[in-house]
């Protein structure tokens, strides 16, 4: 019977299925399959998955998690410097799949949408955006960031109201038919008189995007009991501009 190149590491040399340098290598070049197979001390080597996952860009990370024992990947998502640099590098949505602490804290995520951009809301903890608190604070976020890019559109932003997300911006350009009006929230109670609805904004924007081809939507298996998961972008050509 004919091996794939990820069986034939089981043969290898307990040194060399321990090398780290030569599995990230192998990795990249014949895929995340030869993981299973890995050294017993790299699975729960925190620097090693931190490396796997931040330089095996090309390899989509519902490959590469499967091979990441749950006790590392929490252990990981734990840390805050750690996760930053991670959604940076490997996208928002390595913030799901690393355990449930950080995306449920409220600060974390705020500065997460302040680095890395509004994408990581999608996969936040769902109590969080369920709160128009926070969803507040998110929109505030998004705002101050494309403030600090340049002036606001005359024809999204309305008197009284805070500057609108980059993202809404993203998809007007994108979709001709979507308007800045449907997605403010008019809210008599809240200082601002509303708040913009940051949520919507991304899902819309994500759905005109699959359309045109831009970018393809995969819902996740499901895990712990049933539990489902968050959409995942995959890029199908380019990266929106």
């Amino acid at each position: 019977t004919r091996l794939s190149a990820g069986e034939a590491l089981r043969f290898a040399s307990p040194s060399l299925r321990s090398d780290r340098h030569f599995i990230l290598s192998a990795v990249q070049e014949v895929g995340p399959a030869l993981l299973e197979h890995i050294g017993a001390s790299l699975r729960t080597d925190v620097a090693f998955i931190e490396e796997l996952l931040t330089t095996c860009g090309g390899t989509p990370l519902r490959e590469l998690l499967p091979f990441v024992p749950r006790e590392s990947r929490e252990s990981l998502g734990a840390d805050r410097g750690l996760m930053m640099r991670l959604l940076k590098s490997a996208g928002p949505e390595i913030l799901h799949a690393m355990g449930e602490e950080l995306s449920s804290d409220r600060s974390f995520v705020l500065d997460a949408v302040r680095e890395v951009g509004p994408l990581v809301l999608e996969f936040s903890s769902l109590d969080l955006r369920a709160s128009g608190d926070f969803m507040r604070a998110a929109s505030a976020v998004c705002a101050g960031a494309k403030a600090a890019s340049g002036a606001a559109s005359p024809d999204v932003a309305g008197a009284g109201r805070p500057d609108p997300p980059s993202a809404l911006g993203a998809l007007l350009r994108v979709d001709a038919k979507a308007s800045a009006a449907d997605y403010w929230v008019a809210e008599a109670e809240h200082a601002d008189g509303g708040f913009w609805d940051l949520e919507g904004i991304l899902s819309d924007f994500q759905l005109s995007c699959s359309e045109r081809g831009l970018i393809e939507l995969l819902p996740e298996s499901a895990e712990d009991g049933g539990k489902p998961q968050p959409l995942v972008l995959v890029q199908r050509c380019h990266r929106w501009r």
